[in-house]
C-alpha cells in the first residue's frame, strides 16, 4: 500500500523521494481523517532527512503537532509549507497555513492574535469551504473567550454549513 511505499522500502530505498512526495501530497489528508498520525510523521521526518518539502503533508503534519501542544514543531512544519505555498501562489495553502497560525494562538491563549490572524482568510473569498469552516471555527472560539458572545455565536453557527459540506466528522466535531 501507500504507506510501504513512502516509509519502508519502494521510494525512498530507490532513491526517489519526488515520486514518494507526490504520494505523501496525495493521501496526507485522508490518512489524517484516518488517524494515521504516526505514519504522517514519519513520513515528513524521512522526506525532510531527503531534502523534499511537501507543503500538505507539512501543514496536515503541524495540526499533529498543534494537536499535541508542540508548537515549534508545528511552526517549522508551517514555515517550511509557507515558503513553498509563496513559491506556488496557491492560495488555498497559503490559507491554510494562517488558519492554523491562528490555531495555535488560540491553543496559547492569545486569542487577539488569534483573531487578527484568521480575519483576512474569513473575508477572502473563493476559499476551499473545509478552510472557511475552520477559520470561521477559530475566530469565533476566540471571540467568545474575549467575550464577545454575540459574534462568536455567528461565526460558529456560519461555520457549520461549511463542515457539513466537507462531510467530515473530525471537522463537525471540532
Amino acid at each position: 500500500g501507500s504507506e510501504m511505499c513512502i516509509r519502508d522500502s519502494h521510494y525512498m530505498d530507490a532513491d526517489q523521494p519526488s515520486h514518494a512526495a507526490v504520494l505523501a501530497e496525495r493521501v496526507a489528508q485522508a490518512y489524517f481523517a484516518l488517524g494515521r498520525v504516526e505514519t504522517l510523521l514519519e513520513w515528513e521526518t524521512d522526506l525532510n532527512h531527503a531534502g523534499v518539502i511537501v507543503p500538505g503533508l507539512l501543514c496536515v503534519c503541524a495540526k499533529i503537532h498543534t494537536d499535541r501542544y508542540q508548537y515549534a514543531a508545528a511552526e517549522a512544519s508551517l514555515s517550511a509549507a509557507e515558503a513553498r505555498y509563496e513559491e506556488s501562489g496557491d492560495e488555498d495553502g497559503m490559507a491554510d497555513v494562517r488558519i492554523q497560525r491562528a490555531m495555535i494562538s488560540l491553543q496559547q491563549g492569545e486569542y487577539r492574535k488569534a483573531v487578527l490572524r484568521v480575519t483576512g482568510v474569513v473575508n477572502c473569498p473563493g476559499i476551499a469551504p473545509g478552510l472557511q469552516g475552520r477559520a470561521l471555527n477559530i475566530l469565533g472560539s476566540a471571540q467568545l473567550r474575549l467575550g464577545e458572545t454575540e459574534p462568536a455565536i455567528q461565526n460558529l453557527e456560519a461555520a457549520l454549513p461549511f463542515y457539513r459540506a466537507e462531510g467530515s466528522a473530525y471537522a463537525l466535531s471540532q
